[in-house]
């Protein structure tokens, strides 16, 4: 999956002064006020006023402001004060589900359209800024990651700020050979010898362990142009609906 480019908030404008700096960002994607006013679902006198510095932003109108700026919502609340309903915990942030990893076979990187984003209330955290979530789908990690029910929290490599080691698990990114990229998760397991094994945790036995060589330096990646770790996991959610009851389940009733 190409790296989404990481965009800072602009440092020119003072937030008592109202933001004036969304208003250049929306000229810049070729957007108007009336396009911020559709997607937040209020007229676009209330956005103005709220640009202005008249009223506050909801942190609940922050997801679709971002979509409408085509800039990630972490950006967009660093920059952005809120109050009144729908106000972010302190030691929570937003966290933008952006796409699937196959997480097994390979298959073409799937990276949804912003408009389908989704978002997590995760706890913040203050060592990493820029996290991102991917939907699992494949069956490569199954023993860790349930298949479409678990989503990863991540890392870009070029933001993780520990040394990668034995255990970890990564997002693996490798040229299909038509100018498109495709993208897995695998466990980090560093040999004796110092060999780089990319393995899979799964009960499939057709997959194997990938070999991963250094050649180059990029700071956004770890690898080679062809194969290379462009993410490091920080943790997973499992999504489990809850069980349909039967008379199988069912507790003996309260007396």
């Amino acid at each position: 999956m190409p790296k989404q480019k990481q965009e800072a908030p602009p440092k020119d404008a003072d937030l008592s002064e109202g933001h004036d700096w969304i208003k250049a960002r929306l000229k810049d994607v070729g957007k108007k006020m009336k396009d911020l006013a559709e997607a937040t679902g209020q007229p676009a006198s209330r956005i103005s006023e709220k640009i202005s510095g008249k009223r506050d932003f909801q942190a609940d109108e922050i997801p679709a402001i971002a979509r409408q700026l085509e800039l990630p919502v972490s950006v967009v609340l660093a920059r952005i004060p809120t109050s009144g309903a729908g106000v972010l915990p302190e030691d929570s942030m937003l966290v933008e589900i952006h796409g699937s990893a196959q997480a097994g076979k390979w298959t073409r990187s799937v990276k949804w359209e912003q408009k389908d984003w989704q978002y997590l209330l995760v706890p913040r955290d203050s060592e990493h800024p820029f996290v991102y979530a991917l939907r699992v789908m494949g069956d490569d990690m199954a023993q860790i990651y349930p298949p479409q029910s678990t989503v990863v929290l991540y890392v870009p490599y070029e933001h993780y700020k520990k040394q990668i080691g034995s255990g970890d698990h990564v997002l693996v990114q490798r040229n299909d050979g038509n100018g498109q990229f495709e993208i897995t998760i695998k466990e980090v397991n560093i040999s004796e010898d110092g060999r780089i094994l990319l393995e899979p945790r799964s009960n499939n036995l057709d997959y194997s362990p990938i070999e991963l060589y250094k050649t180059d330096g990029a700071p956004a990646y770890y690898g080679t142009e062809n194969l290379k770790i462009t993410g490091v996991v920080l943790r997973a959610m499992i999504e489990r609906a809850p069980p349909m009851a039967d008379k199988k389940r069912l507790l003996p009733a309260h007396i």
